[in-house]
């Protein structure tokens, strides 16, 4: 898929990174193949349930940026491009369900992990429970500390119907911001009883369709500690960031 933009090179720095915002112009039109999967079809799935260290503990999905919390930014992107969404979380779930969002919380730890607290599992868990609370054939997986997310994210990552998609930047491949078909719920959830908690380990043994999209690299830039935040506030208020869709 090819799609025409204009790129103006702004560069944020975080630590021991550099991210490069990109401005691009809205393309409302493109040539891009089209597959049977229908956003009726597509569950967005928000993981919001990470402990936060380097945020100080807190629940990032609760962060403000630019005067809303991260989870409003993240809801604002991806809530357009499909049928629904539920927020996998493991605190303030209450305060989530205001948002009129079904919450779902991570699978109880395997028997014998001593390695990692009940209610912070990592994605692995978050991504299983979620999937198996969806009625949809698919889901479209996305964090909740990734407000720059591109409002054309499932379009890209629908480019073929495949159990599993995943976009490789130019620098790597992102298994948070992917598709998800229902079918690989028996296999994850074999991995994660098996005490397996690396992603992309699994991603990989699955044989998933990657697509190379260099342009949408900025849109994954993601919130991890203050100086990550500092740095994106200062970016938006200065208008460098990327447009909505890319």
């Amino acid at each position: 898929m090819k799609i025409p933009h204009k790129l103006n090179p702004v560069t944020l720095k975080v630590p021991r990174q550099t991210v490069h915002i990109r401005q691009v112009p809205i393309v409302k039109n493109t040539t891009a193949a089209q597959t049977t999967i229908k956003k009726e079809h597509i569950t967005g799935i928000i993981l919001a349930g990470g402990a936060g260290s380097r945020m100080g503990g807190v629940d990032k999905g609760w962060v403000m940026l630019n005067n809303l919390p991260l989870i409003s930014h993240t809801l604002a992107r991806l809530k357009p491009q499909v049928n629904s969404v539920v927020i996998s979380a493991n605190r303030e779930l209450e305060r989530y369900r205001t948002l009129n969002i079904n919450v779902v919380t991570d699978l109880p730890g395997v028997d014998g992990d001593t390695n990692t607290p009940s209610s912070f599992q990592g994605p692995v868990a978050g991504i299983l429970a979620a999937l198996k609370t969806i009625s949809t054939p698919y889901a479209v997986i996305v964090p909740v500390d990734a407000p720059l997310l591109a409002e054309n994210l499932v379009q890209v990552l629908c480019c073929e119907s495949t159990a599993l998609s995943l976009i490789d930047d130019g620098e790597r491949t992102h298994p948070l911001f992917g598709l998800y078909h229902r079918s690989l719920i028996e296999s994850l959830e074999r991995y994660y009883q098996e005490g397996n908690r690396r992603l992309m380990r699994w991603c990989m043994q699955q044989n998933p369709h990657i697509i190379k999209k260099p342009e949408l690299h900025s849109s994954f830039a993601n919130i991890n500690d203050p100086e990550s935040l500092k740095a994106l506030e200062s970016v938006l208020i200065s208008g460098s960031a990327p447009n909505s869709a890319l």
